[in-house]
């Protein structure tokens, strides 16, 4: 299940890479919503590394914490192409955000710690979002997590 608020441009990504029959509804929690073959929850919350920065001092541990709670597995999938400048802020692409890394990532410390069993990956760009999800869907239908 996709959330509806997900933009059109992940559907067509999914179809493309194979994920097919998928249905777009309102997700209380989360953007993308699998059960395995021993009716177990997963879902993804995606975020560009942009919203991941903005929504730091405000939403992101509300989410996830809302998210541990309603599944069995929740990963944090931070989405596009960033990195950190000599100065130590983090860069997307080749732009330089108003963000220093040591809050990116002591966020990211922060929620693995508070939610143990939360998992951060990471893609490129949204193909990328995109052909991770399919493994997971792949692997869901054949073993479970």
């Amino acid at each position: 299940m996709v959330d509806c608020y997900e933009p059109e441009i992940m559907h067509l990504s999914l179809t493309r890479v194979g994920v097919q029959d998928f249905l777009v509804a309102p997700l209380h929690e989360g953007d993308y919503y699998l059960k395995d073959m021993a009716a177990r929850s997963l879902v993804f919350e995606r975020k560009t590394i942009k919203d991941f920065l903005a929504s730091i001092p405000s939403r992101v541990g509300s989410q996830i914490k809302r998210c541990v709670s309603a599944y069995d597995r929740v990963i944090l999938l931070l989405e596009g192409n960033w990195g950190i400048s000599q100065d130590r802020h983090v860069t997307i692409g080749k732009s330089k955000q108003g963000w220093e890394a040591g809050p990116m990532w002591g966020k990211l410390y922060a929620l693995q710690v508070t939610y143990p069993g939360l998992v951060v990956l990471t893609s490129p760009d949204q193909m990328g979002s995109a052909r991770l999800i399919e493994l997971f869907v792949r692997r869901a239908t054949a073993r479970g997590w």
